[in-house]
């Protein structure tokens, strides 16, 4: 592949998709999307846009920029109440179009995401700390301990002290 591909940028996304997609837990999940996003953008800014009118170009850019703002805001900010309102506004868009564009970019909801997101976090809390399953959803931004270990069971398959104890995949 590399004596083919003269750019590094995408010898080192491709390299990285492929160790990605070996491990497919949910937060590999994202991050292999995140990388695919990654790399459509890099083919698009470096290969193609010179073939691409200005407009269509600045367009397809700007939407993976938009998500690409509120994906990284979540994951300062998952501890944090996060309505898809306040995505929406930070993004400059609309509600509605935020959501359809976001659910367009990354495959899920807005709340899908930020949920699998904070699951990932509260996964490797309970692994690593002494933290009780109820500190842990607080800690992960959930404020009910009874909706977090639901939906930790939901993306998971198990409730979460179980996992607690089931050893690293």
């Amino acid at each position: 592949f590399e004596k083919v591909v003269k750019d590094e940028y995408i010898s080192d996304i491709i390299g990285k998709i492929y160790e990605k997609h070996l491990i497919q837990t949910p937060l590999e999940v994202l991050e292999l999307k995140a990388l695919m996003y990654l790399l459509v953008s890099h083919l698009i800014k470096e290969h193609t846009y010179k073939s691409l009118p200005e407009s269509v170009y600045t367009r397809l850019f700007g939407k993976l920029n938009k998500i690409n703002e509120v994906t990284n805001y979540i994951s300062k900010n998952y501890d944090k109440p996060l309505t898809t309102k306040d995505l929406a506004s930070l993004a400059h868009l609309s509600e509605g179009y935020f959501c359809q564009l976001f659910k367009e970019i990354t495959g899920k909801t807005a709340m899908e995401y930020i949920n699998g997101f904070r699951i990932d976090k509260a996964e490797k809390m309970l692994r690593k700390t002494e933290l009780t399953v109820t500190e842990v959803a607080f800690c992960c931004g959930f404020d009910d301990a009874n909706y977090f270990s639901r939906m930790y069971k939901k993306i998971k398959g198990v409730n979460p002290q179980t996992s607690r104890h089931l050893e690293d995949r």
